[in-house]
């Protein structure tokens, strides 16, 4: 039974690793510039709708939560385990006993990061990127069409669009939204990950026109000093914000050099 065990770890471990990597490698690749046809035909649209969708939670990674994370992560896999190899009573009590002990130690870089996020006030960047590309795209490719909408949404899913905006012909969306936003830790070194996707949607037969990615790792930009946790968030996270300002000029230019297919040097 003991061997069992460990090789039905050994297996999920492994596969847990690919997904991980599969979907780690997915995120990372420039997608392809809207054809530059494509970009002219923008400029004879009524109106190109721009929205931002409100962010995921903040999260903040600290040793201590890691660790917690880790343990929580390996009760949960214990308690699968338990549910499909144990004998039908505990089996129940496997799942009655471990996933309130996996919960909330899975979710406590959540909690953490969510104090953070209202201590410091803090605002999702992709708000700020949207208006940034918005303003570059108006000058770049001299779209006059944008309209911003006034209030951040709730993503209701690409489909359900066409009940917020309407379907006519040729109908555009063009969305950002945060897919990732926190600190995150390399032993006493901290710093900000910032992700953000933005998309172009036509609505009539809901097809993505473009879509890109950026995303800004702090620990790994270059120039930069080493930063405690205290220093980033000391006074309300000044220097928090100052960081995810950085990630976000950063992604406005990186996201309209892969819109326009140029490199970010050419960006004006």
């Amino acid at each position: 039974m003991l061997n069992k065990i460990i090789r039905n770890l050994i297996v999920l471990s492994i596969g847990w690793s690919v997904l991980a990597a599969g979907c780690t490698s997915a995120g990372t690749g420039k997608r392809p510039s809207l054809p530059y046809d494509e970009r002219l035909q923008l400029k004879d649209q009524r109106k190109i709708h721009a929205v931002h969708y409100l962010p995921p939670p903040f999260t903040a990674k600290t040793p201590g939560a890691n660790a917690r994370e880790f343990g929580g992560g390996m009760i949960a896999i214990a308690t699968l385990i338990g549910i499909f190899i144990a004998p039908p009573p505990f089996a129940g009590l496997s799942l009655l006993v471990g996933i309130p002990l996996a919960g909330p130690l899975i979710e406590s870089s959540s909690r953490l990061g969510a104090k953070v996020e209202e201590r410091a006030s803090l605002e999702d960047p992709s708000l700020m990127v949207m208006k940034g590309f918005v303003s570059a795209l108006t000058s770049e490719a001299e779209l006059n069409n944008i309209e911003l909408t006034p209030v951040s949404m709730i993503d209701p899913g690409v489909n359900d669009l066409k009940q917020v905006f309407g379907k006519d012909s040729g109908e555009l969306v063009l969305f950002f939204r945060t897919t990732e936003w926190g600190l995150v830790q390399n032993f006493l070194d901290y710093d900000v990950v910032y992700s953000v996707n933005a998309s172009l949607v036509r609505l009539e037969d809901v097809r993505f026109l473009w879509s890109g990615d950026c995303t800004f790792h702090g620990l790994n930009a270059p120039g930069r000093s080493a930063k405690s946790w205290d220093e980033l968030t000391a006074d309300n996270g000044a220097l928090l914000k100052a960081r995810l300002d950085a990630g976000r000029a950063i992604c406005v230019r990186e996201l309209l050099a892969q819109f326009l297919g140029k490199e970010e040097t050419e960006i004006k």
